[in-house]
Parts: C-alpha cells; sequence; structure tokens
C-alpha cells in the first residue's frame, strides 16, 4: 500500500507538469489514470502506417511564430522538427482534407450541396450571439456541416456535450469561421 498525502488525477497534460513539479520538489505523491497509457488529449493512436492524434490543435502554436516564442515554456527551436501537416476525415463515405470545414469540395456533390445550403442558411438558425459551443458551431459553419463532422468529433475529443460547454472556454482552441476560405473550399466541386 502506497501512503502519501498528494494525488494526482490524471496523466494528461496538466497531470504529468504537477506530477513533474512535485518530482522535482521531491514530494511523494501518487497519480491515477484511467487510461492505459499517459496523455489524456495529446495521445496519438498508431494503427499501421497511419497516426491518429486524439487533439493535437490543443497544443498547436497560432499565436507564436515558433516553439521558443511561447511564454515560460524554456521551448528552444532547434529541438523541434517541423512535420507537414497530412490530415484527413472520413466522413460522408470520402477522405475529406483537415479540417473539414475547408474542404467541403471534396465531399460527394449531394453532401456538399446541403453543405452549402446549409451554410447560406446559417446565420437564422441560432441567434446571434450563441450561448455554447454548440450554437457556435452552427452559427459559424451551418447546420449540415455541424452535425456531419463537427459535433461528433468535438463531442468525441472533449468528451461531453458540446451544448454543455461554453464558447468562451472551447472558442480559443476552435479557428473562427472563415467566409473566405470556406466558400473557395466549396467551388472545387460546385
Amino acid at each position: 500500500m502506497i501512503r502519501t498525502n498528494i494525488a494526482v488525477l490524471g496523466g494528461g497534460l496538466s497531470g504529468l507538469a504537477a506530477a513533474c513539479a512535485l518530482e522535482e520538489a521531491h514530494a511523494d505523491y501518487i497519480l491515477f489514470e484511467r487510461r492505459p497509457e499517459l496523455g489524456g488529449f495529446t495521445r496519438t493512436a498508431k494503427v499501421g502506417d497511419f497516426c491518429f492524434d486524439y487533439t493535437g490543435h490543443f497544443l498547436h502554436l497560432a499565436r507564436y511564430s515558433s516553439p521558443a516564442r511561447v511564454p515560460y515554456a524554456n521551448l528552444r527551436d532547434e529541438d523541434w522538427m517541423l512535420i507537414p501537416r497530412k490530415a484527413c476525415c472520413y466522413v460522408a463515405n470520402s477522405m475529406v482534407t483537415a479540417p473539414l470545414q475547408y474542404h467541403l469540395g471534396e465531399l460527394p456533390q449531394d453532401v456538399l450541396e446541403k453543405c452549402a445550403k446549409s451554410y447560406d442558411e446559417r446565420l437564422s438558425e441560432v441567434r446571434d450571439t450563441p450561448r455554447n459551443f454548440k450554437e457556435y458551431l452552427v452559427h459559424s459553419f451551418g447546420r449540415s456541416v455541424a452535425e456531419l463532422f463537427l459535433i461528433p468529433q468535438n463531442e468525441k475529443t472533449l468528451a461531453t456535450s458540446v451544448d454543455r460547454l461554453s464558447v468562451r472556454a472551447v472558442r480559443r482552441f476552435f479557428p473562427v469561421a472563415d467566409d473566405a476560405v470556406i466558400r473557395r473550399g466549396m467551388k472545387k466541386q460546385l
């Protein structure tokens, strides 16, 4: 039996950071993780030659030009390697380049037309100020794109219903809709 006054709940990014700090302080602690592997939402599953990231976008550097510029992280650019992104989503029996909302033209024609119509009607679907993340997704991308991919994917990734999440809590991890890029992505097949 392990006796300690400190328990770290979860082996995700925060739990592992806490465990590192406790280790450096030579504190006795125990870390509990319900999954067979550590990493939380930062895990990558490997199947054959393919890698599936649970939520790599939580760690993107959109606000910083390089790892060394991330405040308080003590990172060195030379310790990092740039890997070109080649990510796809399997949806509507098609492989669509990620992020899906910017590559709708790769969807089958009937699904594309439904998504394009829904996108054009999106502002009448929900209030001007979305109350939760689900309303934000519908308001930003249209009901068809939201229900086809964005809602189920984010509920799977975040392990909760998106109507329970505030827009402010999640929006910093989710790109604001870029109308020009969305429309350009639709025109590939229209």
